[in-house]
């Protein structure tokens, strides 16, 4: 190994005689005149270590016990299901509310702990809810969209819930919830939909059938797209009662009614009379109707008489009634005996209804033929021969 270092005389010594090699490194200690400076410089680097401690110190506890506590960062937006919905300040058996949300209320999600949610209001109060009460983002703005659909969509019949109501995003109950419903809350049914009734887990057999004169129970789920207040979703449909009319309940007597829509009103004693298509739905569950009739109101009589009749049909909603110059319309959703889809128009002249024509599919607002003064006429004005689909 080779020294790199200076030759220094050693003391009283000549200077030919006799020297030592001062190699680097050498301490403090056999080099006394550094001494100071090493100590001064330790010095300086223990204060800005200390310095240093102190600052990230202090800068930790004010963020872990004062800016986190006045600004929890929200880990996800979430809106309320329920009506009304308790807010409380601990998720343990004991508790008192601290707000009441109501529903649509938007909400920031904190944390969790077993079936509560830890929430941030709008008030800047933090509290706990069950988590059943909150939906997320996603399932939200999907409840909304569907609610812009149902808007577009015309009331089949009136009714209102038997009990408590969870109104899903598709007909099934295996999908998110968005709204709860109060019972006896109104509602408005829009959409019909048959859904096959969920089979038995594997491995678990299936029950043996009972012997009862009785028909076997339905293997299909009837369900309704309801619509209420600012709410819309997917309802069994053994859930909801449906409301006809009290001036005609007497001719549901004899039939299952399905639909009731106002085609027009008419002025009778200072009062408007409104006259009525039904719907119902005989000896099938398949489909969502197969007879109609057209009620109109007699105001010689002062009661309603049965203008138009037609049965073997199969219908699905949405009925559509519309007018067209004063005179009302009204369309039939239907399927033929090949499974084609295809829409049937019907007009109605003072107590006359008359079907007009038909239009393939179920999405042209096309009208085939329009009466006009009791005349079968081509959208154009001209005269023409009753046609059939087209």
């Amino acid at each position: 190994m080779i020294w790199c270092g200076r030759l220094e005389p050693s003391g009283s010594h000549s200077a030919i005689a006799d020297f030592r090699v001062k190699r680097p490194g050498t301490s403090a200690a056999e080099n006394p005149s550094t001494a100071p400076a090493v100590a001064q410089g330790a010095l300086i680097s223990f204060k800005t270590f200390l310095t240093y401690l102190i600052l990230v110190g202090g800068g930790s506890a004010y963020y872990l016990y004062v800016y986190r506590p006045a600004h929890p960062r929200p880990v996800a937006a979430a809106y309320v299901l329920g009506r009304s919905v308790k807010v409380v300040d601990s998720p343990t058996e004991i508790h008192l509310t601290i707000e009441t949300l109501q529903s649509g209320q938007r909400v920031d999600v904190l944390g969790r702990r077993s079936s509560w949610l830890r929430i941030r209001l709008a008030s800047g109060n933090i509290g706990w809810v069950e988590t059943k009460w909150l939906i997320d983002q996603h399932d939200y703005d999907a409840a909304q969209n569907l609610l812009k659909e149902a808007g577009r969509l015309p009331a089949q019949i009136g009714g209102h819930t038997s009990n408590v109501v969870n109104l899903h995003l598709e007909p099934s109950r295996d999908t998110p919830q968005v709204a709860q419903l109060a019972p006896r809350q109104k509602v408005e049914i829009l959409v019909r939909r048959l859904v096959e009734k969920p089979q038995p887990p594997a491995g678990l057999p299936a029950p043996a059938p009972a012997e009862s004169s009785f028909p076997p129970p339905p293997k299909w789920d009837a369900w309704y797209l309801l619509r209420s207040d600012s709410q819309a979703g997917w309802a069994l449909g053994r859930l909801v009662d449906l409301d006809v009319p009290e001036e005609i309940g007497s001719y549901t007597q004899e039939y299952n009614l399905v639909a009731c829509l106002v085609l027009n009103t008419v002025e009778d004693q200072g009062r408007q009379a409104p006259q009525y298509l039904v719907a119902d739905r005989m000896g099938t569950q398949e489909t969502d109707f197969n007879h109609i009739r057209v009620l109109t109101w007699g105001t010689k009589k002062q009661k309603y008489a049965t203008a138009y009749v037609e049965s073997k049909l199969n219908g699905y909603f949405p009925i559509r009634v519309f007018q067209i110059d004063g005179t009302p319309y009204f369309r039939l959703r239907l399927v033929d005996s090949q499974g084609r889809k295809y829409q049937k128009l019907y007009a109605m002249l003072d107590t006359r209804t008359r079907p007009v024509g038909t239009v393939r599919g179920w999405e042209s607002e096309g009208m085939p033929w329009v009466l006009v003064s009791g005349r079968r006429e081509s959208r154009n004005g001209r005269a023409g021969r009753k046609r059939g689909r087209s």
